[in-house]
């Protein structure tokens, strides 16, 4: 409770002696904040006018009767945004698949990074209403929260810049290949590792694609790392590309049975010949010399005469690129949000 008093100047080292004295003596650890106490733990869906109206039956409130703290578990954060003329403030939506709430959360700018980040968190504050143009809402005014899990990082980008590489860490690859080419990019005293080397990192960096989802969850699921940041770089990719359609192939096909031999190195030609991107070309090759309807000798390509009938889906390279479309999809081209809620349901 509040307390007024009146001292000279010169007692005020006697009155700090004599509340530290106090407080040593009753072990009260001044470190600590006061416990709260938690009145409804409620699920984001839970949040309706009806549950509001009920608790503002418990009104008045003052020093006996203090407002109930509401316990909110709450999956995703969207529109967050530092507010007020220091940006002191915060204010954000909590989301839980369709229904939403928004959030006051008073001298909280400072939490702006770390929530756009974090794998779950609760909030715990008061209802309230807010009517703005002729329609009233529900808001909850943040009193704290509670984060948990590791924190996972969005830097998602289908190019790479020196930017990329200054973030403090273990970088890791899944492609060999990549990793060879550019851990010199990697900051003095970082590592570059391959993903199945991994082990007791505080902090990564996931610079490329896995092949596929599997690769990707064992991966994830052997981490202990604090902080994950993904940027999930590929040179080409399979989503955006998608593959080609069967009369595709078959005009390929049928250009390889009218010309003897092609050069690997005039490829680009043959793409620009047959309409398609390059990448696309490369693709269909290796689908058929995987079902043995072409050859590769000495940098020719030429197709096999009454080669056995296989469907296209059954080529090794087809299901690769299935399986990495399915991966860019979940991991690359969904929402954060998105792949956030599924990186955690992935430890569950």
């Amino acid at each position: 409770m509040a307390v007024g008093l009146t001292l000279p100047t010169d007692q005020l080292g006697a009155l700090q002696a004599a509340m530290n004295a106090y407080a040593n003596e009753h072990q009260i650890d001044l470190t600590t904040k006061l416990t709260m106490a938690i009145d409804l733990q409620l699920g984001l869906s839970d949040v309706t006018p009806e549950v509001y109206q009920a608790v503002s039956q418990l009104a008045p409130y003052g020093t006996d009767n203090p407002e109930p703290l509401i316990e909110i578990n709450v999956p995703t954060v969207a529109n967050l945004k530092q507010i007020g003329a220091d940006q002191k403030h915060l204010k954000f939506t909590a989301v839980d698949q369709d229904v939403q709430l928004a959030v006051l959360a008073f001298n909280r700018g400072a939490l702006y990074d770390d929530l756009q980040t974090v794998e779950q968190l609760k909030l715990v504050g008061q209802l309230s209403e807010n009517t703005w143009r002729g329609q009233t809402t529900l808001q909850l005014m943040l009193k704290d929260l509670q984060t948990s899990g590791r924190v996972l990082i969005d830097q998602r980008s289908n190019r790479l810049t020196q930017q990329s590489f200054v973030a403090r860490g273990t970088y890791v690859f899944f492609d060999e290949k990549n990793l060879a080419q550019l851990h010199n990019y990697v900051p003095t005293g970082c590592q570059a590792i391959l993903a199945t080397d991994v082990d007791q990192q505080t902090a990564l960096i996931v610079v490329d694609e896995p092949a596929d989802l599997t690769e990707f969850e064992t991966f994830y699921r052997q981490q202990q790392a604090d902080k994950i940041s993904f940027i999930f770089y590929s040179k080409h990719s399979a989503y955006l590309e998608g593959i080609p359609d069967k009369q595709q192939f078959a005009q390929c096909l049928i250009y390889l049975r009218q010309h003897a031999y092609i050069e690997k190195k005039r490829l680009d030609e043959l793409a620009i010949y047959l309409k398609i991107k390059l990448p696309l070309l490369i693709f269909m090759l290796q689908v058929f010399f995987d079902l043995g309807f072409v050859k590769i000798d000495r940098g020719l390509i030429s197709a096999v005469k009454q080669p056995e009938k296989h469907p296209l889906e059954s080529a090794a390279s087809y299901q690769q690129r299935l399986a990495k479309i399915e991966m860019e999809k979940q991991l690359v081209y969904s929402t954060f949000a998105e792949m956030k809620d599924w990186l955690v349901g992935l430890n569950q």
